[in-house]
């Protein structure tokens, strides 16, 4: 990218995004389908768990679990069309053992849907999200 094509992409985020999104039901990410939570309501299966891995994937102590709330498109001003997919997650405690419980010899996280996370920040990029059940 020249400078003068950066600069543009820089100008163009820096006014935020337009003030209609789109919202979707279910959407394709990584491989997986993932529905919303309240699209998962009265199916056989449930595909709105959400995990996002920490920054060691081999502990899994850094790993946030939710429920997938919504799917917002954000579009930005500007050509070309710069658009960003976020999913709004209803998060539960992240800490062992107050929130989820490592099986080890299973391999297998056990996560309180009582323990919620208590910090407000429920968006994440919709590619860092890995589908749970």
């Amino acid at each position: 990218m020249g400078n003068n094509t950066e600069y543009k992409m820089l100008s163009d985020l820096s006014k935020g995004p337009k003030r209609v999104v789109k919202t979707w039901p279910v959407y394709f990410v990584n491989g997986y389908r993932f529905h919303t939570r309240k699209h998962s309501e009265g199916k056989k299966t449930i595909n709105s768990g959400v995990c996002v891995r920490g920054g060691s994937h081999d502990e899994a102590e850094n790993d946030y679990y939710g429920v997938l709330e919504e799917v917002v498109q954000l579009e930005y001003f500007g050509e070309p069309t710069k658009r960003v997919v976020l999913f709004a997650c209803h998060w539960f405690d992240p800490l062992i053992p107050r929130g989820t419980r490592l099986l080890k010899p299973y391999g297998i996280v056990e996560v309180r849907h009582r323990g919620k996370y208590n910090k407000y920040d429920p968006f994440i990029l919709a590619q860092q999200a890995v589908q749970v059940y």
